[in-house]
Parts: structure tokens; C-alpha cells; sequence
């Protein structure tokens, strides 16, 4: 779910994540990495014991993909 928030000097979202395992079951402690070219910089987020993340401050143009590290 992307939500944007209009402001007088940025215009930017967030981004909810939840993640389910095989099983429907949440994920917890899952890296959730946000990135795309131009981005200066990859916004991380790790899932709760929901399996639950959220990242502010979205630039809704510049995001290419959305991945999960579970090294």
C-alpha cells in the first residue's frame, strides 16, 4: 500500500509492508530494502513480530523495486 501526502515542499509517501510466510503466518525480522535508480540512498525497514514495516518520506518517482534481504 502506497500513501502520499501532499506537502507544500515535498511530495512524498510511505510504504507499508506486511510479509507472510508459506503459511500465512507473519515474518518477522525480515529486512525490507527500498531502492531505484537515481536514489541516493536505499531506505530500509525491518518487519515487527506482525511481519509488518513502514518507510516515510517516499519519493513516489523514484522507487524501481522493493526487495526483501533475508540473509
Amino acid at each position: 500500500m502506497v500513501w502520499l501526502h501532499e506537502d507544500e515542499r515535498d511530495r512524498t509517501g510511505s510504504i507499508t509492508v506486511t510479509l507472510l510466510d508459506r503459511d500465512g503466518r507473519p515474518w518477522p525480522g525480515q529486512e525490507v530494502v527500498l531502492d531505484g535508480e537515481g536514489r541516493a540512498n536505499a531506505q530500509r525497514a525491518t518487519t515487527d513480530r506482525d511481519g509488518v514495516c513502514r518507510i516515510e518520506g517516499v519519493d513516489p518517482e523514484g522507487v524501481d523495486r522493493v526487495q526483501i534481504d533475508n540473509q
